[in-house]
């Protein structure tokens, strides 16, 4: 009887030091990579290629958005923000995503099991209402400085998605932003972030930011938003809706 109650303690014990370790292992920080990558339909993106998009020839010279506001949540449903944990906007994780730019490295999360990504397209509307962007390091997505970069000085706010090229050789631009037009994002996916180097690989079918927007009306190739909100919002909608997470992968 002794030894049986010697067992039941090691057995106690032993269970208690796994669940320990464990609750360490899933509280470990560990660093994972973004992947943002583009597509036109099924097709690979690349500048300069003649897509086939609403039956006409779209050819690309730029296409890009900003993203702010990012978290992932953990499937207990703690929310864990991409702030470095301050209540700063200038800790925040800004992105300025493009196809020449894809894949954003060194983002620190506690391991663990997650089952939703949420952000914004467009930038925090307190940061694109109060800080300019000479106040940002010059290798920040927000700084004047950074590849990319897409402001408009004369209205003091991003340009929250820039897309230019041509439609059937006639020139196309653009240039949607304005707090109103900022879009929320959560695309739920289960996934596991144990070690460093994992890497979650976000869609964006450019293809979609055309959806419903007759391309043969020579008005609706320019929108700078100002003059044309209602399209401007559609725009906007059209590229939220084309994003889609494709998983986890180590790397």
């Amino acid at each position: 009887m002794k030894n049986l109650y010697i067992l039941l303690i090691a057995s106690i014990l032993m269970f208690s030091c796994n669940d320990d370790m464990n609750e360490n292992i899933i509280q470990e920080d560990v660093s994972f990579n973004f992947h943002f990558h583009p597509t036109v339909g099924d097709q690979e993106f690349s500048t300069d290629q003649v897509y086939s998009i609403n039956n006409h020839e779209v050819v690309f010279s730029t296409v890009s958005f900003y993203v702010s506001n990012l978290s992932l949540q953990q499937k207990d449903g703690q929310k864990v923000a991409l702030d470095n944990a301050t209540e700063e906007k200038e800790d925040d994780l800004f992105l300025l995503v493009s196809a020449d730019k894809m894949i954003y490295e060194g983002v620190t999360v506690p391991g663990g099991e997650y089952g939703n990504i949420s952000f914004q397209i467009g930038v925090d509307t307190l940061v694109n209402s109060t800080i300019e962007p000479s106040a940002w390091p010059s290798d920040h997505a927000l700084s004047e400085d950074y590849p990319g970069f897409a402001y408009w000085s004369w209205n003091s706010g991003y340009k929250f998605i820039v897309a230019e090229g041509t439609v059937d050789g006639e020139a196309f631009k653009y240039h949607i932003g304005t707090n109103a037009l900022i879009k929320d994002i959560n695309l739920s996916a289960d996934f596991m972030l144990m070690e460093d180097g994992n890497e979650i690989m976000i869609n964006y079918d450019i293809a979609e930011f055309f959806s419903g927007i007759d391309l043969g009306n020579p008005d609706n190739l320019v929108n700078m938003t100002f003059k044309n909100p209602e399209q401007a919002n559609k725009i906007a909608d059209n590229v939220s809706k084309s994003v889609k997470i494709m998983g986890n992968q180590s790397m």
